[in-house]
């Protein structure tokens, strides 16, 4: 099968919208905590790097079969490039989620303990292999 494009629906619209509006959320909040502390802090990079990748993973999903996609099961057919189009877009609004969850800890919304902050970490690992795993019983079953 050749390589070709994913052309835009209005699932992925919604799923780009609303990684959009997360991550902006998230790159707000670092700006209002950068203006109420005056200083740049370490911690205020990992949010807008989070935001960025979640950008990354959106436009890797117009090109599922690009060299910088590298998933575990072979693309056979379009529907199984605009099931794992799905699977991108999918990470990158839980990829925003957590960007926005650690902006949260940042403005002291969430109080920033190491232990709160370890269970994020914990959930953020399990919740994309779990994507990931779905997605791979998903696609070898079509």
């Amino acid at each position: 099968m050749e390589e070709f494009r994913v052309y835009r629906t209005f699932e992925g619209t919604v799923f780009e919208v609303i990684a959009g509006l997360i991550s902006l959320a998230a790159i707000v909040l670092c700006c209002v905590f950068y203006a109420r502390q005056g200083v740049f802090s370490r911690d205020l990079a990992q949010p807008i790097v989070l935001a960025a990748v979640a950008g990354l993973l959106l436009f890797c999903a117009y090109h599922p079969y690009s060299s910088w996609v590298n998933l575990p099961t072979t693309l056979k057919t379009e529907a199984n490039a605009y099931k794992s189009a799905r699977l991108l877009r999918i990470l990158a609004v839980e990829i925003s989620l957590f960007s926005l969850v650690y902006s949260l800890f940042l403005n002291g919304f969430i109080k920033h303990t190491a232990m709160a902050e370890s269970a994020v970490d914990a959930l953020a690992a399990v919740l994309i292999a779990s994507t990931l795993l779905g997605f791979i019983v998903f696609a070898r079953k079509s």
